[in-house]
């Protein structure tokens, strides 16, 4: 009878200790899994911080562009502007794009958190 009692005692233990290493094992994986995520989190934050600093540094262009051509529409001609796209374009393109129509090229992003 004793030694019955003392059995059921260790598998009682037993199983508690099984439930406690198995506790602590998911509590160590759900604190891995957290700190991925705060990291991956933060990545896309950078990411998407320094995305929009490039489409700000765009649209200032943009509106540099049209405060430049607002200020001089008196005296802009076709011709200036051709002069002006001929001599300052980077590398010779085979066709004539038109300064004022140009559009930005760039993949419109999906920001997210």
């Amino acid at each position: 009878m004793r030694k019955t009692i003392i059995s059921g005692i260790a598998v009682f233990i037993s199983i508690l200790g099984s439930l406690g290493v198995e506790r602590d094992i998911q509590n160590y994986s759900e604190k891995k899994d957290k700190e991925t995520l705060i990291l991956n989190i933060r990545d896309e934050i950078e990411q998407n911080h320094f995305s929009l600093l490039k489409h700000r540094t765009y649209l200032k262009e943009i509106v540099d562009v049209t405060d430049s051509i607002m200020i001089n529409w008196k005296k802009i001609k076709s011709i200036t502007v051709k002069k002006f796209y001929y001599d300052n374009q980077y590398t010779l393109r085979d066709g004539m794009k038109t300064i004022l129509t140009y559009l930005l090229s760039y993949a419109l992003k999906i920001l997210y958190f």
